[in-house]
């Protein structure tokens, strides 16, 4: 589906940049329209861009890489992605981008970022979904999508992360202030620490 779509390229975006911003020597920020990416030229080095188009059941997605300062295209690559290893495409996508940018990252990390079934990415696109709805019934049913999704596969980090938001979200929002929930986002962090140490987004949570 189109909404469907959206929301994968959105979590791809998101692992590139998170993966980006554990290079010290970036200062990654994000244009969500294209005013602010107008704006960010005059503060930016680089620019990245991209476009998608979905054939069958993959995304192939073009990737571009500016040199702000020079007004010059320093690369450009052309990925098609199956939703089942989109974060081993993301993986790849940011690793390319450092290499070009002549920056090594030693990555330290335990997260299962195999390819997983098709069902069970869906239904953690559709926890994503229900999350950013950013209401207590919607909250319910992105983590009944989260728990789909960990009895596929248990060791999928992502979703024990977005299991963890939306539980802290129950709680900081006020939907049910029972410090069960506080409890429940410690726990599932916990759980992602456990296989990776250096994850720092479970230990924002």
């Amino acid at each position: 589906s189109p909404s469907g779509q959206s929301v994968l390229a959105a979590e791809l975006t998101d692992e590139v940049v998170a993966r980006l911003s554990q290079a010290r020597e970036l200062k990654v920020v994000r244009a969500d329209s294209y005013q602010a990416a107008q704006r960010l030229r005059q503060k930016t080095d680089y620019m990245l861009t991209g476009e998608s188009e979905w054939i069958h059941s993959e995304m192939r997605l073009t990737v571009h890489l500016v040199d702000v300062r020079k007004g010059t295209q320093l690369w450009e690559n052309t990925f098609s992605i199956n939703p089942g290893a989109l974060f081993i495409a993301a993986d790849r996508t940011a690793d390319t981008l450092l290499q070009k940018l002549h920056l090594a990252v030693a990555f330290q990390t335990g997260m299962n970022r195999n390819t997983i079934s098709e069902d069970a990415m869906n239904a953690y696109l559709e926890g994503k979904r229900y999350l950013k709805k950013n209401n207590r019934i919607a909250a319910d049913l992105a983590v009944q999508s989260f728990k789909k999704t960990l009895r596929s596969d248990s060791t999928f980090v992502p979703a024990w992360l977005g299991l963890g938001k939306t539980y802290l979200a129950v709680y900081d929002n006020g939907w049910d202030r029972n410090l069960v929930w506080f409890h429940l986002a410690q726990q599932t962090s916990f759980k992602v620490l456990q296989m990776d140490s250096t994850c720092s987004r479970a230990r924002f949570i």
